[in-house]
């Protein structure tokens, strides 16, 4: 069964702003794995050879998770194939991708709600900076008790500073105002700092995210901003939204990605940085609401115990990663999941369960319930479900 129009042109939509978005230094990610952008440490226990970045995910620039694989047709072949070649013959050949881009960017660049504004940054090639820093600027002044968007701002600052017209250090100031009890938000302050030379006011960064003891990632968060903000731009279906608005979230840049890449390089030879990267490592293992934050937050505590020569705690945080990658994989090879893709209910229940819970208590969620489903007369796994949630 084909998958309906609505979600073609939603899906691929999403699909051709991702080729766009990312940063120019980094490549748009293809998930081809359940564990695609997790870090060697969650992968494998045997190391790569001389590993650039062994601490972060092979998709540096992006906040990624795998738990909904791209799926597969159930008449052959691959959506996203599909989708892409449905999509060039309605809008071209040549300039369906831009166009498609234009067609949620537009609406979402005039509006007045910040929201609307965060997600046209967002969307905005880096082909255009300037259109990118005044969007996410004007989000911040309509709303800046968000932090979503204050963050973004100060990640768009740090990677263009030449056309940004705020002071960076005010632009900080207005994230940790958003949301300073998240160790993330300091994150990304310690990442900007990082960004423009200044190691020392990067250490105190982390440790004030040290001191928060919670590591937000805002997957979720972003994923419903997302869907709000197509559902303001398109006349796609709630679940065609939903399968963009995932998409989209895991091309959105790691605002903390500097401070992860600085951990490695001067926590060779400062036993001071050893010591906040280790903390960081913990409070994102021990909170984050993703398993790639988990298996990141793993990854930091094992490398940091390898510089200081700790070989045994070294060990247990890989053991760590193993039993962290044990249970996702249980559920990533569960011919339930997939389901999830199809049918609006399960999405939803994903998100639900995710938001309070975490990213496996979601998956959990979602196979359970999709075994029993599967057990009901007439459930057909291929068929598009786009009904309300019930309550």
């Amino acid at each position: 069964m084909r998958i309906a129009v609505a979600i073609a042109v939603a899906v691929l939509l999403c699909i051709a702003l991702v080729l766009r978005i990312l940063p120019e230094r980094e490549p748009a990610p293809v998930p081809v794995s359940p564990d695609a952008g997790l870090p060697p440490v969650a992968r494998s226990m045997t190391p790569d050879p001389e590993p650039a970045l062994p601490i972060v995910p092979n998709t540096t620039q992006q906040l990624q998770s795998a738990t909904i694989p791209p799926p597969t047709d159930c008449d052959g072949g691959t959506s996203s194939q599909n989708l892409t070649m449905y999509l060039r013959g309605q809008l071209g050949a040549a300039p369906w991708q831009k166009q498609g881009e234009q067609m949620i960017i537009d609406p979402l660049a005039a509006s007045s709600d910040a929201e609307h504004l965060y997600v046209a940054s967002v969307l905005t090639g880096n082909d255009a900076p300037g259109a990118r820093l005044s969007r996410i600027e004007r989000a911040a002044d309509i709303d800046p008790a968000n932090a979503l968007v204050a963050t973004q701002w100060l990640y768009l600052c740090a990677e263009h500073a030449d056309d940004c017209g705020v002071p960076i250090a005010d632009i900080e100031r207005r994230a940790i105002e958003a949301e300073k009890g998240n160790a993330r938000t300091w994150a990304a302050v310690a990442s900007a700092r990082v960004a423009r030379g200044d190691k020392a006011g990067a250490l105190d960064a982390l440790r004030q995210a040290n001191a928060t003891s919670e590591y937000r990632d805002g997957w979720f968060d972003r994923i419903e901003l997302f869907e709000r903000a197509l559902a303001a731009s398109t006349s796609a279906s709630a679940h065609a939204r939903l399968i963009a608005a995932v998409g989209m979230t895991n091309s959105t840049p790691n605002d903390a990605i500097e401070v992860l890449m600085a951990c490695e390089s001067e926590g060779k030879t400062s036993s001071v940085w050893r010591v906040e990267c280790l903390r960081l490592g913990e409070v994102m293992a021990a909170s984050g609401e993703t398993v790639t934050t988990q298996a990141m937050g793993l990854g930091l505590q094992a490398k940091m115990h390898e510089f200081a020569g700790d070989e045994r705690r070294e060990k247990e945080r890989e053991a760590d990663a193993k039993k962290l990658m044990a249970a996702y994989e249980t559920l990533t090879d569960s011919p339930r999941l997939e389901d999830a893709w199809r049918n609006e209910n399960l999405l939803r229940l994903f998100l639900e369960t995710g938001q309070a819970r975490g990213e496996l208590a979601g998956m959990e969620a979602v196979v359970a319930e999709a075994e029993r489903l599967a057990n009901e007369p007439g459930y057909d796994p291929c068929r598009i479900v786009s009904d309300p949630l019930p309550r």
